[in-house]
């Protein structure tokens, strides 16, 4: 069965399987890099909001041999365990300025691929890249939830972009410290899953949480490479931004970086030496991007350098 096909037997089960107090509208929504998602929304009579539930993972799932009832089942039971929680409800109950200034933060995208999204949102531009901004919602065990700051929302909130970005340059370290680790010790954790996690080389904090981000193994240099992402691993890149973390760490390795863009999740650094070719470092992440990566995750097809004496980031 085609995937659209897919999407018209879903839509026709969860509509019989709906009460007729619950409106059912499937939807596409634009995600990172372009990338369109389909949704499906199920509003109760009386309720204000209802979450996004998105149906693309659940096609490879029906692919794999699971029924469309079992999946449309399973989509009723998520919404009703959603709504329950009233995280919706707490997110447009109150969107003043105060209630949010605390929770704005950053992440980083690529700028060419995200121009239908950037259309319509705030954003900084460095390099290739594009500087977003969003509201906490949750980080918890249950992961994170955020919604992405609209241009309509700046402006009542009466504040700039620049404004914006030093709110969140203050905010999202705090939230999400960073974390700079070798890559054989992130490599040997994926091969000893069982293993107890070996310590950072750099913090901002005593206590980060494991790193569990999938890393490429064809990246494979003489030299040391170093993974930076945050304390989680999600949108980690974005910790290229935080103060100071670029330049203390080309201070401790005492040389220039190369910084290879693996995902929106993480880079790598690579101290610079004169006998790493730059081509051959572009080759390897352009080839991790078409063969490893998710396409809403790709960062960057470019191999940025922050040269240390300048304390300049150029591609």
């Amino acid at each position: 069965m085609q995937y659209e096909e897919f999407l018209a037997h879903m839509q026709t089960c969860i509509e019989q399987m709906a009460t007729p107090n619950y409106q059912v509208q499937f939807l596409s929504v634009m995600k990172n890099n372009d990338v369109e998602q389909n949704g499906v929304v199920l509003m109760k009579e009386g309720e204000r909001v209802s979450p996004n539930i998105y149906l693309n993972s659940y096609y490879e799932r029906y692919l794999q041999g699971e029924s469309i009832s079992d999946l449309c089942r399973e989509i009723m039971e998520l919404r009703i365990t959603t709504m329950k929680e009233n995280v919706l409800d707490e997110v447009t109950e109150d969107m003043s300025f105060d209630r949010w200034k605390d929770k704005i933060i950053y992440r980083l995208v690529n700028r060419k691929s995200n121009k239908k999204r950037l259309q319509e949102v705030p954003f900084m531009q460095l390099v290739d890249l594009a500087i977003t901004f969003h509201c906490l919602v949750r980080n918890n065990d249950d992961g994170i939830g955020s919604f992405l700051i609209t241009r309509e929302l700046m402006e009542r909130w009466n504040l700039t972009v620049k404004e914006l970005y030093q709110l969140a340059a203050v905010n999202t370290p705090k939230l999400f410290p960073s974390s700079i680790r070798t890559m054989e010790e992130v490599l040997q954790e994926m091969l000893e899953p069982m293993k107890e996690p070996s310590p950072l080389v750099f913090s901002d904090e005593n206590e980060v949480e494991d790193y569990n981000q999938e890393i490429p193994v064809q990246l494979e240099l003489s030299q040391t490479m170093y993974i930076l992402s945050n304390s989680n691993g999600i949108n980690g890149a974005s910790a290229l931004l935080y103060p100071g973390v670029i330049e203390n760490f080309s201070n401790r390795v005492k040389s220039s970086v190369y910084i290879l863009p693996s995902s929106i999740h993480e880079v790598i650094l690579v101290p610079f030496q004169e006998d790493i070719d730059k081509s051959q470092l572009i080759q390897m992440v352009n080839e991790v991007n078409q063969t490893q990566v998710a396409k809403e995750e790709v960062l960057s097809s470019s191999v940025y350098y922050y040269d240390r004496l300048l304390k300049e980031l150029t591609v």
